[in-house]
Order: structure tokens, then C-alpha cells, then sequence
């Protein structure tokens, strides 16, 4: 996010760097690993580890608008959901079915020194489902929300990422793809229009126009390309667009319109 919206390139490439890392090293046999040291990989990865990870993906694929990060945000995404995701509770756990047998299986809802592991799972799953039209991924996020009205309710202050989810939930959604070379400066303001504001309740998608591989993923990059053959961007609400824009102006008024008096 910084990388963006500060324009520095060295945080780009550092973050890049750290997600090569983690994907090629500590991703064992498909499964996410917790801990590294010395060459070795152990200790089977958490939920949190795995709901992190995939919001650092979606993110990373908002800056570079290349596939590869939101084709392995969507594969953990399902992963996490396999391996954590209990539907006769509802519920996420913190440690996946195979893990090592506890006397009780592990839960925490509350956010502490970290969100919680169940709220950042049900926040991506949210995304991804919006993303990648998996409407699956919405029943269950939405499932898990109906789980812990009670202590969004009665404690607040320990929920924050579950309302933040929640409102997610029940808000239209900005839906909005990013047709052009991520190198292009073009590319770079339109990006910087859509981090730059305040728009909690959005997604963020992109392609260089050159494939069809994007595409594929997610539904939002169907049938899109640059207008003019310069870098453009739609702006969607459930899957319903407004007319397509090139200059930055003209992105950030579709996207914090002004409120009528």
C-alpha cells in the first residue's frame, strides 16, 4: 500500500521480494508452514497465518496488477476454508483438521495485540468471493459473521475486524478494475486515485490487457480493455459498471462522489 501511495518503487520491490519468499519457501507439499530457520520450514501454519498471507496477496496484486498474486491469494483462500473452516458450528478454528490432536480444538474470535484469525478469514473470504464470483466463499463468510453477533454486539471493542467485515457485508461494494500497463505512468495515478481515498468498502483488480489470464480469475476483467489504448478504469457495483475513465479526475468522482445538499 505504501509502495502506491508514496510512490516509492524500493518498497514495491521489497514486498515482492518478501512474497517470493514466503510462497517458494515456506509452502510445504501445498501447505503453509509457520516458521523458518536455518533451511527448514516446520510447524504447520495457523489460521491467522493463512488469512494474513492471502490479504497481503490481494494487496499485493492491487500494486502490481499481475495474476500470479491473486491466482495464490484464490488457491490459500480455498485452502484456508478446507482446513479450518467448520460448517456443523459455523465456525473457524485456529489450527486445521489434520493438525496434532488437542484435548479441545483451538478458537480465539477476540482481536488482541493481532485481529483475529476468524475475523481476517471471513474479511478475505468476502473479497475473494466478490473477486472471484465464488459465491460459496460469501455463504461462509457470512455464516461465521451470524456465529458472533453476540460479542460484536456486547463487546465491541474486541471485535473490531468482525465489524469491519460486517459492514463490508452489508455495503455495496466498489468493484473496481484496472485495464493497462502497471509500468505505464497512466497506470500508476489511476492507482494512486483508488489508494489515495478513503474507500474501505472495495476491491481492487487489474490486468496489463496483453491475456487472458486474469480474466479467468475473476469475473470483473471479462470482456475489458483499454479505451483509446490508454490505461483505464471501471468502476462497478454489483457487476454493474459505470462508464469507463483514463483520467484520474474523472476516477476519484465516480469514486467519492459529493454528497447532495
Amino acid at each position: 500500500e505504501a509502495s502506491v501511495v508514496l510512490d516509492r518503487q524500493d518498497y514495491l520491490e521489497s514486498a515482492v521480494k518478501c512474497a517470493k519468499f514466503v510462497l517458494s519457501t515456506l509452502v510445504n507439499e501445498s501447505r503453509l508452514m509457520r516458521s523458518y530457520n536455518v533451511g527448514r520450514s516446520k510447524i504447520s501454519a495457523y489460521l491467522e497465518d493463512y488469512a494474513c498471507l492471502v490479504n497481503g496477496l490481494l494487496v499485493l496484486h492491487e500494486a502490481t496488477l499481475q495474476d500470479v498474486w491473486l491466482d495464490e491469494a484464490i488457491k490459500l483462500g480455498n485452502l484456508m476454508v478446507d482446513l479450518f473452516w467448520d460448517e456443523t458450528g459455523s465456525v473457524f478454528f485456529d489450527t486445521g483438521y489434520d493438525h496434532e490432536n488437542l484435548i479441545i480444538r483451538p478458537r480465539s474470535d477476540q482481536d488482541g495485540a493481532m485481529p483475529s484469525g476468524g475475523a481476517v478469514a471471513v474479511d478475505v473470504l468476502l473479497r475473494l468471493s466478490v473477486i472471484s464470483g465464488e459465491k460459496e466463499l460469501g455463504r461462509i463468510a457470512s455464516a461465521a459473521l451470524g456465529n458472533v453477533t453476540e460479542l460484536m454486539s456486547r463487546y465491541p471493542i474486541s471485535a473490531g475486524h468482525w465489524l469491519c467485515a460486517l459492514d463490508f457485508h452489508m455495503s455495496d461494494v466498489k468493484q473496481i478494475a484496472i485495464i493497462g500497463d502497471n509500468e505505464s505512468p497512466e497506470t500508476k495515478r489511476l492507482l494512486r486515485e483508488v489508494f489515495g481515498s478513503y474507500i474501505p468498502n472495495r476491491v481492487l483488480v487489474g490486468s496489463d490487457g496483453a491475456g487472458d489470464s486474469v480474466s479467468s480469475l475473476t469475473p470483473l476483467l471479462k470482456g475489458r480493455s483499454p479505451i483509446e489504448g490508454k490505461s483505464t478504469a471501471f468502476v462497478c457495483e454489483n457487476y454493474v459498471c459505470d462508464l469507463p475513465v483514463n483520467d484520474p479526475e474523472d476516477l476519484t468522482r465516480i469514486l467519492m462522489p459529493k454528497s447532495k445538499s
